[in-house]
């Protein structure tokens, strides 16, 4: 997997095909019949695409390669600028088994580059009291990017169920028994206001069982 620049080739290794010349050698490393899919740019197609100091620097139909110290041939490949993924849990460090914040995480930079992905989003894996551990064991380590989302349990997804046993609960709230939602919910959609047409709710708070149990 080769990146750089915010691009990233999906598929085996590159095959070196050539390299120097008289001219003056402009790029690190060309590389030469891709197919280029960067919507941004509106490009779709076969080009060549130049990289120096570790920056895209030219994507072109064709660039002469004795202006390059490296060329790799990629035909048959797709070059991409790096793939988001939107969903991932990479809290991988606590060692809690069968937890979401624990050993069901994935290392990201296990998984991210040979895929094609430069940026990770962590759905929630930690709160509010343990992202500052997550984000020092394990966001501050790895070259993939990773943005993260805190959960709004405290200690985000370190067990399936919530526990009273938490030391960290806030004593000054009390627990709450099992409940669900209101049966009739003020509807604030502007297209009915708050007077009409209640939002009917059935949906069990079995995640939230004691919601200060999970604060």
């Amino acid at each position: 997997m080769l990146r750089s620049g915010g691009f990233c080739k999906v598929a085996v290794p590159l095959l070196l095909v050539g390299g120097t010349g008289a001219c003056a050698q402009t790029y690190d490393i060309v590389l030469r019949n891709g197919y280029v899919v960067d919507p941004r740019n509106d490009v779709s197609g076969h080009r060549d695409v130049a990289i120096a100091n570790g920056r895209i620097a030219a994507v072109e139909p064709s660039i002469d390669v004795r202006q390059a110290r490296q060329v790799f041939d990629i035909d048959g490949l797709f070059l991409t600028p790096g793939l988001v993924d939107i969903h991932t849990h990479l809290y991988s460090t606590t060692g809690i088994a069968g937890a979401w914040a624990g050993d069901s995480s994935v290392r990201p930079d296990s998984f991210s580059f040979r895929t094609g992905v430069t940026t990770m989003v962590d759905a929630g894996s930690s709160g509010w009291r343990n992202f500052e551990t997550f984000r020092e064991a394990v966001i501050d380590r790895v070259q993939t990017r990773v943005l993260a989302l805190i959960n709004i349990a405290g200690r985000g997804m370190e067990s399936q169920e919530p526990t009273r046993s938490d030391p960290n609960r806030r004593p000054d709230l009390p627990p709450r028994a099992p409940g669900r939602l209101p049966a009739a919910l003020p509807c604030a959609s502007p297209a009915f206001g708050h007077d009409r047409a209640p939002l009917r709710a059935s949906l069990t708070l079995s995640a939230m069982v004691s919601a200060p149990d999970l604060l």
